[in-house]
């Protein structure tokens, strides 16, 4: 089970002499690492969608070079123990922010700046505090994703080609012109060494997951996060599989550590049901849908902007239906039905998604997310859940998943594999062989 606070252990210049053994101890014993970047923003948003991928990536590569990353998110997690009785995945989970601060020049968006802040991210902190990072060098971040690299570890993002990139372009090696040499360069990443019982290392993606595998209704981190603590919450009562996350914490300094609120709805949890009372509040159906909403920030928009709500209201929809098929089922139990009798019990209530009151708005929707170390760990939370039936069985991650990311507006993700007519660059064969010697002696 989750615990009710999450401890994210901030790593900046003043304490990475200090932090710096946990964090390499961290990566070398996890199965599964997730990172999630906070960026000095995304360019052109049109672009970003553009029918050709090469015209994406470009737009992508083209930001790349011109913007900074500002905080870096990265939790691991370690696989401890599959039991039997209870039917419990046991994991050590460690969640790290680092604050990073480019040397070079870069472009900030204003609405980076007024996204970021409104979620609490002190600049003053970043600028004072931050680790340096040059475009080429062998400073700490640098050094810390080729250890990453080198240990063979899997890793997972949340929508990661953005965040792939940026990493590839700031701290491995300037990105290919084509996005062929990208691909072709990137799958040596996510290549395991050939050796019996290697452990794996796979590129997973938890918006994949939830949008291919799931089908779940939104698929914006919080959302699946929030979901699938609920079903992990219920699992364990129900003495089925569930993830039991603990978190080590091996520090003495306390004002290294924030803790996020993550507990549960108590509404949730004494299973009393709420969504009925004051129906005449809704919403926000752009926040429900895609996790963000445009007047949020300027408050213009005076509707709901809380996932718990979201689900309550899902949950609202789902118990409705359940009584109606219920109601349906006692009926035709009881009476012979003709065919038009019976479709008169498919009509479906249009009007469903009402919601509940506003103090019922949580903390964790206010501070939880859009925080590098907190967005980490839902990321792997919301990547290892869904594959907890293959883990329970095999103690391994799910291969299947591995090795695509999803695309908006594209009903097929991108496959992360080499093309036959991809040009891998020197530099990065270079740099491969030695990352790959590494990492067979780390094995």
């Amino acid at each position: 089970m989750l615990p009710e606070r999450v401890p994210v252990v901030e790593i900046n210049k003043n304490n990475l002499n200090l932090l710096w053994p946990s964090l390499l101890i961290a990566i070398r014993r996890a199965q599964l690492i997730s990172i999630d970047l906070e960026l000095s923003g995304l360019g052109n948003r049109s672009g970003l969608t553009s029918k050709s991928f090469e015209d994406r990536y470009e737009n992508i590569r083209k930001t790349t070079q011109t913007h900074s990353i500002f905080s870096i998110g990265i939790s691991t997690f370690e696989l401890k123990e599959i039991s039997e009785n209870p039917k419990r995945i046991e994991y050590d989970c460690q969640v790290f922010n680092i604050l990073a601060w480019s040397e070079m020049n870069f472009t900030v968006e204003p609405e980076a700046l007024i996204f970021l802040s409104g979620h609490h991210f002190d600049f003053n902190k970043l600028i004072n505090e931050g680790l340096r990072y040059a475009k080429k060098g062998n400073d700490t971040l640098h050094i810390l994703f080729e250890e990453i690299l080198s240990c063979g570890v899997s890793l997972c993002f949340h929508n990661g080609l953005i965040d792939l990139m940026f990493i590839y372009q700031h701290f491995y090696e300037d990105l290919p012109t084509s996005s062929s040499a990208f691909l072709a360069n990137l799958s040596d990443w996510f290549t395991p060494i050939e050796e019996e019982n290697h452990m794996q290392s796979l590129l997973l993606d938890s918006k994949y997951i939830a949008e291919y595998s799931e089908r779940t209704s939104a698929s914006f981190l919080e959302y699946i996060f929030r979901k699938y603590q609920r079903v992990n919450f219920e699992e364990f009562h129900h003495g089925k599989v569930y993830l039991d996350l603990e978190f080590p914490i091996n520090i003495q300094r306390s004002d290294d550590i924030e803790w996020i609120e993550c507990q549960l709805p108590m509404h949730f949890i004494n299973k009393e049901f709420h969504a009925e009372s004051n129906a005449g509040s809704e919403l926000c159906q752009s926040f429900a849908n895609h996790g963000y909403c445009h007047n949020r920030m300027n408050g213009k928009c005076v509707k709901l902007h809380d996932v718990d709500l979201i689900l309550d209201a899902e949950e609202k929809k789902a118990r409705k239906e359940r009584e109606r098929r219920k109601r349906r089922y006692e009926k035709i139990k009881r009476i012979s039905y003709t065919k038009e009798n019976l479709s008169l019990f498919y009509k479906t209530d249009e009007n469903e998604l009402r919601t509940t009151e506003k103090n019922m708005l949580s903390n964790f929707t206010i501070r939880g997310s859009h925080r590098a170390g907190m967005d980490s760990f839902m990321t792997g939370f919301a990547t290892l859940f869904p594959q907890r039936m293959t883990l329970f069985r095999t103690k391994k991650l799910d291969a299947a998943l591995a090795g695509r990311l999803p695309l908006a507006g594209k009903k097929f993700p991108l496959q992360i594999q080499k093309s036959a007519y991809a040009n891998q660059s020197e530099k990065h064969v270079q740099k491969w062989a030695r990352i790959r010697a590494k990492r067979a002696a780390f094995n």
